[in-house]
Protein backbone atom coordinates (compact mmCIF):
# COMPACT_ATOMS: atom_id res chain seq x y z
CA UNK A 1 0.00 0.00 0.00
CA UNK A 2 1.49 3.54 -0.97
CA UNK A 3 1.56 6.53 1.66
CA UNK A 4 -0.85 8.09 -0.07
CA UNK A 5 -3.59 5.27 0.33
CA UNK A 6 -2.36 4.90 4.41
CA UNK A 7 -3.31 8.61 4.49
CA UNK A 8 -6.66 8.19 2.76
CA UNK A 9 -7.83 5.32 4.97
CA UNK A 10 -6.67 6.93 8.29
CA UNK A 11 -8.55 10.67 7.14
CA UNK A 12 -11.58 8.01 6.49
CA UNK A 13 -11.80 6.46 9.93
CA UNK A 14 -10.89 9.98 11.30
CA UNK A 15 -14.25 11.14 9.79
CA UNK A 16 -15.75 8.13 10.79
CA UNK A 17 -15.33 8.69 13.84
CA UNK A 18 -16.08 12.28 14.58
CA UNK A 19 -19.23 11.49 12.57
CA UNK A 20 -19.95 8.36 15.70
CA UNK A 21 -18.63 11.03 18.03
CA UNK A 22 -21.62 13.98 17.22
CA UNK A 23 -24.01 11.41 16.12
CA UNK A 24 -23.97 8.33 18.42
CA UNK A 25 -25.55 5.45 17.84
CA UNK A 26 -29.09 4.06 16.89
CA UNK A 27 -29.59 6.13 13.62
CA UNK A 28 -30.59 4.84 10.16
CA UNK A 29 -27.27 3.93 8.09
CA UNK A 30 -28.96 7.00 5.75
CA UNK A 31 -28.42 8.96 8.11
CA UNK A 32 -24.94 8.02 8.72
CA UNK A 33 -23.66 8.20 5.02
CA UNK A 34 -24.71 11.47 4.59
CA UNK A 35 -23.31 12.61 7.54
CA UNK A 36 -20.02 10.97 6.06
CA UNK A 37 -20.86 12.38 2.84
CA UNK A 38 -20.89 15.88 4.61
CA UNK A 39 -17.95 15.20 7.10
CA UNK A 40 -15.91 13.82 4.20
CA UNK A 41 -16.71 17.05 2.34
CA UNK A 42 -15.64 19.59 5.07
CA UNK A 43 -12.00 17.61 4.98
CA UNK A 44 -11.60 18.02 1.39
CA UNK A 45 -11.91 14.25 0.95
CA UNK A 46 -14.25 13.85 -1.79
CA UNK A 47 -16.77 16.39 -3.18
CA UNK A 48 -20.66 15.28 -2.58
CA UNK A 49 -23.73 16.48 -3.75
CA UNK A 50 -27.29 16.45 -1.97
CA UNK A 51 -29.82 15.59 -4.86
Amino acid sequence: MTRQEYKDIYDIVGVAQEVHKTLGRGLSELIYQEAMALEMQDWGIMEYSLN
